[in-house]
């Protein structure tokens, strides 16, 4: 598939344990594939997350993770990017990695030989995989 597409925002499961807040920065794991609030190395700054009030006598918009719980994310900009075919032999299975082009606008997780297609935004069984252009 090679339908180009600019995202302006995802969501994704958020860290367990974790605070999320209205236009608190947020931060993809690529060793878990899920959205954080707290820096640690080798994090991907992905944008701010966009938490509704949950009330009205909310002043700020706050969420906790449980490891299941799907927050928002605004990118505070379009990312432009591409979907590609998900390759059958390794497929790329973890969002906030580095996707490799296999052939033919497929993309797999191989980088021996192969060119880094972009940081991975978005898996859809149907759609594929999303990379955003470096």
């Amino acid at each position: 598939m090679t339908t180009f597409g600019a995202p302006a925002g995802g969501t994704y499961v958020l860290k367990s344990g974790d605070v999320a807040k209205h236009h608190g920065v947020a931060y993809g794991n690529p060793s878990t594939g899920q959205v954080q609030t707290t820096i640690a190395a080798s994090l991907v700054v992905l944008g701010v997350f966009d938490i509704p009030k949950m009330a009205e006598n909310d002043t700020v918009g706050q969420v906790t993770g449980d490891g299941t719980l799907t927050v928002d994310v605004d990118f505070c900009r379009e990312r432009d990017g591409k979907w590609y075919t998900n390759d059958g032999t390794n497929p790329v299975t973890t969002l906030f990695t580095t996707a490799y082009g296999l052939a033919n606008d497929v993309a797999c997780t191989v980088s021996t030989g192969h060119t880094a297609l972009g940081l991975v935004l978005a898996l859809d069984t149907t759609k594929g995989v999303f990379c955003v252009f470096p």
